[in-house]
């Protein structure tokens, strides 16, 4: 049974993921999406009790985009 503040979480990930999907579309520069998308793994993180590592992250943006 989920918690009321899990479920919030849930909804600020989702939130989160629609905004860097529209900022994407608007061109808006990757280290702007990125804030973003840390912002929803800092949720995801705290629903299940753990973090994503920086350096991840770090290796996704330096691997797939373009300019890093």
């Amino acid at each position: 049974m989920l918690i009321k503040w899990q479920i919030d979480w849930v909804k600020k990930a989702n939130d989160c993921i629609k905004k860097a999907n529209k900022s994407l579309k608007n061109n808006i520069p990757i280290d702007m999406i990125e804030n973003d998308l840390k912002q929803c793994f800092d949720y995801l993180g705290q629903i299940i009790g753990d973090t994503y590592e920086e350096a991840l992250i770090d290796k996704l943006f330096s691997d797939f985009c373009i300019g890093k």
